[in-house]
């Protein structure tokens, strides 16, 4: 074979082999990524996804709400109920929510829990999860069954300390204190959001109608 032609020959066969060492190298990396994804939970979608199984009026006697803050001051729209050692306000009312969350995403544990409630009319008015340190310990129905609320189920509690794994999904419980008037109308809105550890937030729209009913 003549010199010019044997190399337009190797640069080509050299040509060939670089592109189908770079295809094969691609491949694996992509192979690999995808792995790793399903592995880690890294969807674009992945994160916590809560669903009501409950929800009821419950007294102000039933929990027992402690915070660090003074008497008479109040967190809007968060965690604390500003009476301190005390039962959960006594003006307004409180709805226990139980809860069953799954975590499409990498584990994690969650925070920056808010509420509002949202009249039929449009009109919102304050809410607030109050930290819980005692509730009556009884057997409640939810759409799959009785439910035990406990300390060492409240949801709050639970996914602060406990990140929830990828795939994984836990029942829990939490109250909502609202104030301003002593029941929630048919067709009021409860808003609950709270954050994973990668800003994804999560949200119940529940919409009330008694005795409970699920989202």
């Amino acid at each position: 074979m003549p010199a010019p032609k044997r190399k337009y020959f190797f640069i080509g066969g050299f040509t060939i082999v670089a592109l189908v060492i770079w295809v094969c190298l691609s491949a694996v990396a992509h192979f690999n990524q995808q792995i790793e994804d399903i592995r880690s939970g890294t969807s674009l979608n992945g994160g916590f996804h809560p669903g009501v199984i409950m929800a009821s009026i419950v007294p102000n006697t039933v929990a027992i709400a402690v915070t660090n803050l003074p008497a008479g001051q109040a967190l809007p729209g968060t965690v604390g109920s500003g009476d301190f050692g005390t039962t959960v306000n006594s003006t307004g009312f409180n709805m226990a929510f139980v809860v069953h969350v799954v975590n499409s995403g990498r584990a994690s544990s969650a925070w920056n829990w808010q509420a509002s409630f949202i009249l039929p009319n449009g009109q919102t008015l304050d809410a607030s999860i109050p930290s819980i340190s005692s509730i009556s310990d009884n057997v409640i129905g939810t759409s799959r069954g009785p439910y035990r609320m406990g300390m060492e189920n409240n949801l709050l509690q639970t996914l602060s300390f406990d990140p929830l794994a990828s795939g994984a999904g836990l029942t829990g419980w939490f109250i909502v204190h609202v104030k301003g008037i002593d029941a929630p109308p048919v067709g009021s809105h409860f808003i609950i959001t709270f954050t994973d550890a990668f800003n994804h937030i999560a949200k119940i729209d529940h919409y009330w109608t008694p005795p409970f009913s699920t989202q």
